[in-house]
């Protein structure tokens, strides 16, 4: 299972599913992928890798784009690694200059005939080229954050929590400044309104007697 999404909102753009997957496992792990970039879309993330029992998700994230990709728990992360950059290499020169703009759902559905290709290139981890890849080393700078499902859960309802508190706290204390006005302007008239009451029957007695 590979899935390309716009990250700002979680858009799915292409979708590429192997032949070979149970429709029942298939329905679940899809229902999982989506959650986790609904995270994303909250909490962005470079590269993250999230367990799921015998597999686990990759993600990579280029140029607002989020790459999505389902392997089993012993297949090497670093080929994972590559094949997600090589669809995002290919992804951002053919539509790039489009995401921002896709309005529905599988709107680069055609990006699929070179994510299955990519993919079986891939899939033979004994083959020279990709034992070459596994040898190599990540780029220094490269880091893949690793987290569980429900870890990434936990947070996403930790940050919702945390959303809804300052809301409610903000609500209070725009309500405790208005009634300290309130309060503060009443207490104010009690203590000095005779006096200002005073004083402005003086003034007026005096611009009286001035001009008139």
């Amino acid at each position: 299972l590979t899935l390309i999404a716009r990250q700002s909102d979680g858009l799915i753009l292409c979708s590429s599913v192997d032949a070979m997957e149970e429709t029942r496992e298939l329905a679940e792990y899809n229902a999982q992928a989506k959650d986790i970039l609904k995270s994303l879309a909250r909490e962005p993330s470079e590269s993250l890798q999230i367990d799921s029992g015998n597999v686990y998700f990759l993600s990579l994230l280029r140029n607002g784009v989020c790459y999505l990709s389902l392997c089993e728990k012993g297949y090497p992360k670093k080929l994972a690694y590559n094949y997600l950059e090589d669809l995002a290499t290919e992804f951002n020169a053919r539509y790039g200059a489009e995401v921002a703009d896709a309005k529905r759902q599988y709107h680069f559905i055609k990006f699929d005939t070179f994510v299955q290709k990519t993919k079986k290139m891939y899939n033979d981890t004994q083959s020279q080229r990709n034992i070459n890849k596994v040898n190599e080393e990540l780029q220094s700078a490269h880091t893949i954050i690793k987290k569980t499902l429900s870890e990434l859960s936990n947070r996403g309802e930790q940050i919702e929590s945390v959303s809804k508190k300052s809301e409610a706290l903000l609500t209070e204390t725009k309500e405790f400044l208005k009634v300290s006005k309130d309060v503060n302007a009443s207490t104010f008239l009690k203590q000095y309104g005779l006096y200002i009451g005073i004083g402005a029957f003086i003034i007026l007695l005096v611009i009286y007697l001035r001009f008139f």
